[in-house]
């Protein structure tokens, strides 16, 4: 187990009014063991976000190009600019989830590799993160 770790649980410790006896034979074992299920649980979200992401950024692709299928479709003689204005907002907006959803995607998996290569990192992020909402 990593010393900052240690540091950092012992402090979140003494907020809480905690103490941990790391000289126990039981603590470490089944600090590890939390920590490889902590681990698990963040990688099973972030594989959820990407494939959610995946299916939304597709979906919102194909709907984009659908519209403008349909455009191109219109009639130019006729009167279609309520059409128009409608198809042009929907695709802005699908375009604007399309991005963010890109991005959440890209988030996480910067931290699906973080939580591979560097377990510890995430699990300091974490518990710095909850301590200093305390």
């Amino acid at each position: 187990m990593s010393e900052e770790i240690i540091k950092i649980l012992d402090d979140l410790g003494k907020r809480l009014g905690i103490v941990i006896d790391w000289t126990s034979q039981n603590i470490l074992p089944y600090l590890q063991d939390l920590i490889n299920r902590f681990i698990g649980l963040r990688n099973t979200q972030a594989i959820i976000w990407i494939i959610l992401s995946l299916v939304i950024i597709v979906a919102s692709v194909l709907i984009i190009i659908k519209t403008i299928k349909y455009i191109k479709k219109l009639d130019n003689d006729c009167d279609y600019d309520d059409k128009y204005f409608l198809i042009i907002i929907v695709d802005l907006f699908l375009g604007l989830i399309t991005l963010t959803f890109f991005i959440v995607m890209i988030a996480n998996i910067f931290g699906l590799v973080q939580n591979i290569y560097m377990p510890e990192l995430t699990v300091i992020d974490y518990i710095t993160l909850k301590s200093s909402s305390i």
